[in-house]
């Protein structure tokens, strides 16, 4: 991708699936395009599945015109988080089990950070 023109950001996603679904549209309509994440450089790829992580879209600054153009036209097939959500709702039974699993995640991290310090690996 050439950036001697510099760079700029046509796309801001909260998955990395969408992310990545709008640069191959890009790419397939002859547009080269990247893309920058708040993952920590990488550090913690984690982070791409909660709703706080920004994956952006960049191509050229020469090309910023055609690549909004190419994605208005764009609408992934999969409903995003926001659709199943509302789809969900508040009182449903999914609601319950994603903070249950959320919770026995977090509890299965802080038992293990505990026996390490204790054993000392």
């Amino acid at each position: 991708m050439d950036t001697s023109q510099g760079t700029a950001v046509v796309g801001s996603c909260s998955s990395r699936l969408e992310a990545e679904l709008q640069r191959h549209v890009l790419e397939q309509a002859g547009i080269p395009s990247s893309l920058g994440s708040d993952d920590v450089g990488g550090m913690h790829p984690e982070l791409a599945f909660t709703r706080c992580a920004t994956h952006r879209v960049i191509v050229p600054a020469s090309q910023v015109e055609r690549a909004r153009a190419v994605l208005a036209d764009f609408e992934p097939a999969d409903p995003g988080i926001d659709e199943i959500a509302a789809q969900v709702g508040p009182g449903s039974h999914a609601t319950f089990w994603i903070a249950l699993l959320i919770a026995a995640i977090l509890a299965g991290v802080v038992i293990s950070n505990t026996l390490n310090v204790f054993t000392g690996t």
